[in-house]
């Protein structure tokens, strides 16, 4: 699996911030910058949000419980940043820290092994001065052509920006799956407003698009258009299909498969017919369908 590794950067004048100053100048003002730093790094892999995933009574002490922080030390810290403006409540449960998203840096392995590579090249020459035009060799009068180092990385700079294993799930991924759905509210159903990382409905479309696929994930969607029984629709069956049940393991494949279809039951006008065809899927190995 190809992995980013991600890294605050901070500025050289970050600490000469006056809102660093005025935390610093507070009381345990140290203790809380180092809150901050670390509320910082935690954010990264979500571009500088935090979400509270009601683990806890309170945002703080969730965050404080995720830190290993004093809890009353934490919410001073969260009272002082979103007074100074270094962060702001964007949903119920999602917190923006304004100056990480400028701030972020990563590297994938091939970077990190390109760069060890380099390093330890220079260190076999330590009388040497690097020089431009180590990385360069002439080929003929007037033609200058890129050493076969230089092109490798090169290389590897170009899959950092285009190349996502398949066992990668990104974020535009997630988002482009929830607008997918959210067009079923056309049909009754209820839309998902948010997909937080590390929660059992995020891991579960995780999940399932690296089983299936992008493409598969979308197509199942689609499918429940085409069900009156997943959109509530059937009498006598007072059930609607939750996002939370379609990203489960076991139900999943049996909507991308169109067990649910009107067309697969013997009798769409049917209630006995539908009455049949559910008792079916209820039976099978995993089944349930509430």
């Amino acid at each position: 699996m190809s992995k980013k590794y991600y890294w605050l950067k901070l500025k050289t004048n970050w600490f000469s911030d006056k809102r660093i100053k005025k935390l610093r100048s507070i009381a345990g003002g140290d203790t809380y910058v180092v809150i901050y730093l670390k509320m910082m790094l935690l954010s990264l892999n979500d571009e500088g949000k935090l979400y509270f995933e009601g683990v806890e009574e309170d945002f703080a002490s969730e965050l404080a419980l995720e830190l290993d922080e004093d809890a009353e030390n934490v919410k001073v810290t969260l009272s002082f940043l979103q007074k100074n403006g270094l962060m702001e409540l964007c949903e119920e449960d999602e917190y923006l820290l304004n100056e990480v998203p400028a701030s972020i840096g990563s590297e994938s392995p091939s970077a990190g092994r390109m760069r060890k590579l380099r390093a330890a090249q220079g260190s076999q020459l330590p009388d040497k001065k690097a020089s431009h035009c180590d990385s360069h060799v002439t080929a003929s009068d007037g033609e200058v052509t890129t050493s076969d180092t230089e092109k490798e990385i090169d290389i590897e700079k170009e899959k950092e920006v285009i190349t996502v294993s398949k066992d990668t799930v990104r974020q535009t991924e997630i988002r482009q799956v929830m607008e997918k759905w959210n067009e079923l509210s056309s049909f009754g159903i209820s839309q998902v407003s948010r997909v937080n990382s590390g929660t059992k409905r995020y891991k579960g479309i995780v999940a399932r698009i690296k089983e299936y696929g992008m493409e598969a994930v979308l197509s199942a969607i689609e499918s429940i258009k085409h069900s009156r029984y997943l959109q509530g629709k059937v009498p006598g069956y007072d059930w609607s299909i939750t996002f939370d049940w379609f990203v489960k393991p076991n139900n999943f494949p049996k909507v991308l498969e169109g067990n649910y279809r009107d067309n697969s039951f013997s009798s769409s006008n049917d209630s006995g017919g539908y009455g049949n065809r559910l008792a079916e899927l209820e039976n099978e190995d995993g089944g349930g369908c509430q």
